[in-house]
């Protein structure tokens, strides 16, 4: 019997995935949650609960690994990513989650709430940062380039190449689920080469009676003329 490939690279990363900096005493690096402390108590608490994940690798209709950890006790809201630095963590990204607090308060408690322009910029935005976080818990398997993290960084910009649906619902599998996937694909009739950077994602996130689904791909198409 064959072993399967051991994952490679899937550490999270030492440095901040946005900055680049951290890592030091004055500026250490950071668990960073992806549903946010502040709004755990408008998330619905449940009896023993457990938190599980699984990470499958899929190879050209073929299993390559499939790992599943253990449960373990508590929710999973209280999931953290290590890869952001104090800094960022306490200046920038704290404006964003300050920013968010007003609109997604009310959606949370699942209130009437009109989402202007400007309110859907606020949210947006606040679903990039977090599917940035995200996508570094297997860094091998991101897709958005560190240019484009740092252009987020400095001007909020959402990558262009980003599309984000938001709605509002009434599912309990989604008041706190989370949905990540990466793919190597390509325009052509001929396959992708396996070891390829990844280049499309989907994330669906649920945040209490919110649902997003975030596509962010960096598959070009070429016109001719």
């Amino acid at each position: 019997m064959s072993k399967k490939p051991k994952r490679k690279n899937l550490k999270l990363p030492r440095k901040c995935i946005f900055c680049e900096g951290g890592g030091t005493q004055n500026n250490p690096m950071t668990e960073e949650h992806i549903w946010s402390e502040w709004m755990h108590p408008y998330l619905p608490k449940i009896p023993n609960a457990k938190k599980s994940e699984v990470y499958e690798l899929l190879r050209m209709n073929a299993w390559v690994t499939q790992t599943r950890k253990k449960p373990q006790q508590g929710h999973v809201y209280t999931k953290t990513i290590k890869a952001v630095c104090k800094n960022c963590n306490e200046t920038w990204m704290r404006s964003i989650e300050e920013n968010i607090k007003p609109i997604l308060i009310p959606l949370l408690r699942g209130q009437p709430f009109t989402l202007r322009q400007k309110e859907k910029i606020k949210l947006a935005t606040w679903l990039t940062l977090k599917v940035l976080v995200e996508e570094q818990e297997y860094p091998a398997e991101a897709v958005v380039q560190q240019q484009t993290r740092t252009e987020f960084m400095k001007s909020r910009k959402i990558p262009e190449e980003t599309k984000i649906w938001i709605g509002i619902h009434d599912t309990d599998h989604w008041y706190t689920g989370l949905w990540h996937r990466t793919l190597t694909a390509t325009l052509g009739p001929t396959p992708p080469i396996t070891g390829r950077l990844k280049n499309i994602q989907s994330t669906a996130f649920g945040i209490g009676h919110v649902f997003s689904l975030t596509i962010l791909t960096r598959v070009c198409t070429q016109i001719s003329t």
